[in-house]
């Protein structure tokens, strides 16, 4: 680490924390209020809603930095891992 990123780096933390925070609090209420008895999927429920809109902006955010990487990159091998890298991740991000 670069001296005087101590800042950044609590930072980057308490986001990695929050993004834990809003996953597992989706899924445990999809959890418990999900009823297979009704035709209600676990993702037309509110909670479902925000976890698929969630997901989106983690893949905006992820797609934007992989392709800051991409661009900076000078070498040629490395910019093709971030490339297979970028799309096969996508593609996780949409499952």
């Amino acid at each position: 680490f670069i001296k005087g990123t101590k800042k950044r780096t609590i930072e980057e933390a308490v986001d990695v924390l929050y993004h834990i925070f809003v996953e597992v609090s989706g899924h445990i209420v999809i959890s418990l209020t999900y009823d297979p008895s009704t035709t209600l999927y676990g993702y037309s429920s509110y909670s479902g809603m925000i976890v698929v809109v969630w997901r989106f902006v983690q893949l905006m955010w992820f797609m934007k930095n992989i392709t800051i990487t991409y661009f900076s990159e000078r070498d040629h091998y490395r910019k093709r891992l971030y490339m297979w890298f970028g799309f096969i991740f996508s593609i996780w991000f949409l499952s």
